[in-house]
């Protein structure tokens, strides 16, 4: 159901697909886990198989490795954040930060990518 919800907000990046956002929420626990969510919830063994029946485009695709590489890091380094500031705001600033950096690089990626005609 979150991935339904938020699904509209990664379509400007090429990623609208709900199980592609459910994937990159279990990435957050650890990064490793994307592809195999996205191999397990398409019902496939093979990680590269599942890009193919989602329907993820080498521009899609890359536009993801963007966001999984510059979006939050996983779930301890976020507990170390916190125990390193002692603080949930800054703690809280930083994933934020995260997000928005990856988002928007990935933005620009997936639009120049349009542009040049890059599907």
């Amino acid at each position: 159901m979150l991935g339904s919800i938020l699904s509209p907000l990664l379509n400007p990046i090429g990623l609208g697909d709900w199980r592609v956002v459910v994937a990159l929420i279990a990435g957050i626990l650890a990064k490793e886990a994307v592809p195999e969510t996205l191999a397990i919830i398409s019902g496939v063994e093979d990680p590269i198989e599942a890009f193919r029946c989602l329907g993820l485009t080498p521009l899609k695709a890359f536009s993801m490795l963007v966001v999984v590489l510059l979006y939050v890091p996983c779930l301890a380094t976020i507990v170390a954040i916190y125990r390193e500031t002692g603080s949930i705001k800054w703690t809280l600033i930083t994933v934020m930060y995260l997000l928005l950096l990856a988002y928007c690089s990935a933005l620009v990626v997936y639009n120049v990518g349009l542009v040049i005609g890059l599907k």
